[in-house]
């Protein structure tokens, strides 16, 4: 009954992950298209948050099945697969519990290390193009970035989670107070 459950649980997992998958790839291109990134970004989260409920679904239901082993009634012994299958999830568990601290000291380093963004925003007046991990995009204008400095007649941008130098001619910052 167990593994049947984690079965059900794994396949459900798999079915969201691709369908978000599919769905962020749409609002990514619609999000360069209309600047949506946040509502990428919210997604992203979602469909994160849904593994991490799958995750902790799957980990309940081998405690229990561990519950169950650990205490077959009437002083059984267990079969062989009933072993085989009571160190699996022992094993799966402590496999899980070790991701999930690994996960949250990466989470709390990168929080640590990332300051808090500044909230100065400038407008872009001409197209930019920039490469990002996944090639060249043009930014329209009327796009608006987050300021990070300015060195000279350069300007440090910030998009999708990463800096951009653009020279200053291509943004309102000359024209802003």
């Amino acid at each position: 009954m167990c593994y049947a459950q984690v079965e059900t649980e794994m396949k459900m997992m798999q079915l969201r992950a691709t369908r978000d998958q599919s769905e962020m790839r749409s609002m990514a291109q619609s999000a360069m298209d209309s600047q949506d990134v946040l509502g990428v970004a919210r997604r992203g989260v979602a469909s994160l948050d849904a593994i991490k409920e799958s995750r902790a679904n799957i980990a309940e239901i081998e405690r229990k099945l561990v519950a169950i082993l650990d205490a077959k009634p009437f002083g059984l012994p267990l079969t062989a697969q009933e072993k085989k299958d009571l160190e699996t999830a022992k094993r799966d568990i402590a496999d899980a519990e070790e991701a999930d601290k690994k996960d949250k000291a990466k989470a709390d380093e990168a929080e640590k290390a990332t300051p808090p963004p500044p909230s100065r925003m400038i407008t872009l007046t001409q197209q930019v193009p920039i490469q990002t991990e996944s090639g060249t995009v043009t930014l329209p204008v009327g796009t608006k970035l987050q300021f990070v400095s300015q060195v000279n007649t350069e300007v440090r941008v910030h998009y999708l989670n990463s800096d951009y130098i653009n020279p200053i001619d291509l943004t309102d910052l000359l024209i802003q107070p």
